[in-house]
């Protein structure tokens, strides 16, 4: 159980840094558009793989476990 609380501490102190850093860096370069969208499709792109594999392992368990 603590791990899945120190793993949504941790998802919670990144989202913030790398919105951050995003900002950062659209105001040093006048580009917010490319920046933010960049940013926006990185976490889509490592939330969405494992969003479809805990949906997964779930399924999987429930069927071996909870099924009647």
């Amino acid at each position: 159980m603590m791990a899945i609380k120190n793993s949504v501490l941790g998802s919670y102190i990144a989202v913030g840094e790398i919105l951050y850093e995003g900002q950062r860096l659209s105001i040093h370069t006048f580009r917010p558009l490319e920046v933010l969208t960049l940013a926006a499709a990185f976490f889509v792109a490592v939330i969405l793989p494992l969003t479809l594999t805990a949906g997964a392992i779930e399924r999987h368990v429930f069927l071996k476990y909870f099924r009647r």
